[in-house]
């Protein structure tokens, strides 16, 4: 941290903090007279059911002080929590917040992810010269994104058809005869390298654990729109307005028309194969030899080896014809290979620029940005507008130069002490689920030995990968000054892709980590876990206030970010993630008994969520899409619950409660602060589309389901057989 930004800190922490408790302090005070006069549902169950024997022990640190009054500010008391546990926990939250006019939902996590990245362009949009040239170069990139908001002429889309030229794409779209369209096969391969985007197939060199090398990778893409989009009335008059504000065809209208026409119509030929059913463990390794040989393919005029030959060539790269390749999902890469084999070439050129065009030109071109805006305000029959610039840019940043984003974060934002107290809590969590499995009373011997090897061998990030604060590796992916020429904000888009690009594929044949330096946001206000690694993710964005807090008792950051670390653990046991062993190989290590067991067990969710309606949109949830989030919501609430007891056995000194909150017991703070991170306020006009594309459940079921499925849960809120939060029939996998 630089020594202007340790001062500046030091200053608040002295000067403000007392001013910043007596604010907090009030708001409790406030909100507490607000509904002081009458005994509220909630509170009369409480205080029924609660037995004290002496006052509560009160936690007065400044963080509970914070703490305790965002709680309670959440919370709606008028709700008993044995009717709806989620509207009890949330229901403060959903009066007081609005949807963004950007955004379909805006909840806990969208509003810190907010914080986080206005807190980062308001750091560098200081304007000082920085020696570091990571910092200048992150500086510079960020300067012009946030100049390309004003879209001042046609700088930004003269910028962007000036790249496509160097690819050999003169015009777009195009008409079937010109001459100078490029083979397809060429272009795709173009298209990967210069814009670091993934067009319906495309090209990775990731590290098998397997076989532990380096080894191509080919995968089946995706549209940038969906299926349904695609016969809406409104997608082709959308594709047509882009076209034209891009300006670079030479075709006349009646051309133009039916080019628009023809690109829909591949779309619809491509999102029929991808909506094949997936089968993400089907796996084939050949050589390049042998997938150039594919009789299928050659049949359809598709030279695999020239795809491949492309895109390492531009990585000053040769691929060898024995190098080995992974296909996922050949079938469904061999049908999308022959479908641009067989289309006009023309057609198949202006469909893959238009997949560019919504990827990566949503983020380097804002008249594309409020183009989709509007599509989407059209289609979803409500007005939206596109994201501020401010997190725009920083999407950008984030996608385009992820190490030098992320080292700006850490070095700024994030406190590293943190770190062996999260890692403390995962390795309790692990043991924890460790635990569980070995008692295990469903699983046979076999399996459960299994299960516990890829437990044993899960690994864990924490804030960030080591290589992050490595100041050489970092610059490696970082452009010079002098390879950005002009000040268009898609020129450093591109030389940060093309760094990325080439670094990943000169990796083939290394030693090194391809996954070094590409993907990885530390600002990201999330966690995640990756199956084919067997690695949990916690970033830096997410260790803060509301999921973390150092000076909070120990058992709240167990019930907020404890439970999100139990969520991801899960998912290496969930319908997905147990397809996959301990080293992140497809492997079925399940016994036909137990996987018989599992299914039976997983059946219950799917009936479970299956059942239930929401009440916006009247739309039963798709509990099949959902599965394997449902699986791991449900984990993570029992769980975490018995990550309590044991903290109570351990450590009672931390078993204080929150000041403003003393008529709730510790136990009811675990589950009211491990159900405030869901909380999320929807816009109704568009709920629909999220519960038809997300494979999380809507957040009310996030939180009810799993808690009513808690045994505990109902004893510690007295809540009666028959509630609506204490289920008859409860629901369990881990």
């Amino acid at each position: 941290m630089s020594l202007f930004l340790s001062s500046f800190y030091l200053f608040l922490s002295v000067s403000s903090l007392s001013v910043f408790v007596l604010l907090h302090a009030r708001a409790i005070a406030s909100h507490a007279g607000q509904s002081g006069a009458r005994v509220l549902p909630a509170e009369q169950k409480l205080k029924k059911g609660t037995k004290r024997m002496s006052a509560p022990d009160v936690c007065t640190t400044p963080a509970c002080v914070r703490r305790g009054a965002d709680v309670k500010l959440n919370m709606d008391t008028s709700v008993d929590p044995c009717d709806n546990f989620y509207k009890f926990a949330c229901g403060g939250w959903s009066s007081r917040k609005e949807v963004p006019e950007y955004a379909s939902v805006y909840g806990t996590f969208q509003a810190l992810s907010k914080h986080v990245m206005y807190n980062i362009s308001h750091l560098m949009s200081r304007s000082y010269e920085n020696p570091n040239r990571i910092v200048s170069s992150l500086y510079k990139g960020h300067t012009a994104c946030m100049l390309g908001g004003n879209d001042v002429g046609r700088d930004n889309e003269d910028a962007w058809n000036k790249v496509l030229q160097k690819i050999g794409v003169e015009e777009w779209p195009n008409g079937p005869g010109d001459v100078t369209i490029p083979l397809w096969s060429k272009l795709i391969g173009d298209l990967m390298t210069t814009f670091n985007h993934k067009p319906v197939v495309y090209v990775d060199v990731k590290r098998n654990r397997v076989v532990n090398k380096n080894i191509i990778h080919i995968y089946p893409g995706s549209l940038p729109v969906k299926r349904a989009y695609l016969d809406s009335p409104y997608y082709k008059s959308h594709m047509l307005e882009v076209a034209l504000k891009i300006n670079s065809t030479l075709l006349e209208d009646q051309q133009l028309l039916l080019a628009v026409e023809q690109m829909v119509g591949f779309e619809k030929n491509l999102a029929e194969i991808l909506a094949m059913p997936s089968n993400e463990t089907e796996l084939t390794f050949v050589s390049v030899m042998e997938l150039e040989n594919d009789v299928d393919l050659r049949q359809s005029m598709v030279d695999t080896f020239l795809i491949l030959d492309n895109i390492f060539k531009s990585a000053q790269f040769e691929v060898s014809r024995n190098d080995s390749v992974l296909v996922r999902e050949p079938a469904k890469v061999r049908l999308l290979l022959k479908a641009c084999g067989q289309w006009e070439k023309h057609i198949v050129s202006n469909v893959l620029v238009w997949h560019a065009l919504q990827t990566v030109g949503k983020d380097v071109i804002p008249s594309v940005q409020e183009l989709n805006a509007a599509f989407k305000s059209q289609v979803r029959n409500a007005t939206r507008t596109s994201s501020p610039q401010t997190m725009v840019c920083n999407t950008a940043l984030a996608n385009s130069a992820p190490s030098p984003y992320s080292m700006f974060y850490i070095r700024n934002f994030f406190n590293s002490a943190s770190v062996p107290m999260v890692q403390e809590m995962v390795d309790f969590e692990q043991s924890l689920f460790y635990g569980e499995v070995q008692d295990s009373k469903w699983m046979d011997q076999e399996t459960t030995t299994q299960a516990k090897e890829k437990l044993r061998k899960m690994k864990s990030v924490i804030g960030y990968p080591k290589w992050i604060a490595n100041e050489t590796k970092v610059s490696s992916y970082t452009p010079t000054a002098e390879s950005i020429q002009e000040d268009q904000f898609v020129y450093y888009y591109v030389a940060c892709a093309q760094l990325h690009m080439t670094n990943k594929l000169r990796s083939l044949h290394g030693t090194g980590d391809p996954e070094e330096g590409q993907s990885f946001n530390a600002a990201m206000v999330n966690a995640y876990y990756t199956r084919t690694d067997n690695k949990m993710v916690i970033p830096a964005g997410i260790i803060q206030n509301p999921f973390f807090d150092p000076g909070l008792p120990k058992y709240i950051n167990y019930a907020t970010l404890g439970y999100i670390i139990l969520h991801e653990i899960t998912h290496g046991f969930d319908s997905n993630g147990r397809k996959y062993d301990a080293k992140g190989g497809i492997f079925n290590w399940w016994s036909p008994k137990t996987e018989a067991k599992f299914h039976e067990k997983a059946q219950c969710f799917l009936d479970q969520y299956g059942n239930i309606t929401d009440s916006v949109t009247h739309m039963k949830l798709p509990s099949k899409q959902t599965l394997a989030e449902d699986i791991s919501d449900n984990a993570a609430a029992r769980l975490s619950f018995l990550a309590f007891l044991k903290l109570k056995e351990s450590e009672k000194h931390e078993m204080q409660v929150l000041p403003g909150l003393e008529s709730y017991t510790p136990e009811q703070l675990h589950f009211i602060s491990a159900a405030q991170p869901w909380c999320k306020k929807y816009d109704p006009d568009t709920k629909k589309f999220v519960i038809e594309e997300d494979v999380h459940s809507v957040s009310e079921q996030r939180v009810n389901i799993p808690f009513g499925n808690t045994p505990q849960f109902a004893k510690v809120f007295n809540c009666p057989t028959g509630s609506k939060m204490n289920f008859a029939k409860k629901c369990s996998v881990w």
